[in-house]
């Protein structure tokens, strides 16, 4: 098992995004697509070939899991992540979203930093199928590529619903 990254506000990497430190070939201020006083949002350093754009938000405050999060928090983090959903299925022409989030290290959690995944998602991609389903195939993305997918993602910040399923689908009957 490899040792845990993020128990400390001192060595997460993802309190570098909020604070504006940079973490040489890792983290730089650039990568930022989203950020308020409660919310922070940037690219995944690891993605599948088939959800590029997948984004990750995160408390302003290091927390180290949703137990821990503070009460008056959920609010502002959930804000962002419906708006960076939005600005990632614009983004990456998305034709659906999946949100996870997962909590100590037999729960999937590898960054001791709360963090809520945004993965954009596309008829046939195999996230939960096949040889390459998830979390298999995740591929280490360049900090250049990073930089284009925050751009874009900042781009679409404010992007509208897509269309209630009703009206793509009709009424049930």
């Amino acid at each position: 098992m490899a040792a845990p990254v993020g128990v400390t506000e001192d060595v997460c990497p993802f309190c570098a995004y909020v604070t504006g430190r940079s973490l040489p070939g890792l983290v730089e201020p650039g990568l930022l697509a989203f950020r308020s006083d409660r919310a922070h949002a940037f690219p995944s350093l690891h993605q599948r070939a088939g959800n590029r754009g997948h984004h990750l938000v995160v408390p302003s405050a290091h927390t180290a899991d949703v137990y821990r999060l503070a009460e008056g928090d959920y609010h502002g983090l959930m804000a962002a992540v419906s708006t960076v959903a939005r600005a990632v299925r614009a983004a990456f022409g998305a034709t659906g979203i999946t949100i996870m989030q997962h909590n100590e290290w037999d729960g999937g959690q590898d960054v001791f930093h709360l963090h809520v995944h945004v993965v954009p998602r596309h008829a046939g991609d195999g996230f939960y199928h096949g040889d390459g389903r998830w979390p298999h195939g995740l591929e280490v993305i360049s900090l250049e590529e990073r930089r284009v997918q925050a751009a874009a993602v900042a781009e679409h910040l404010g992007a509208a619903s897509p269309p209630h399923p009703v009206e793509v689908y009709g009424p049930s009957s």
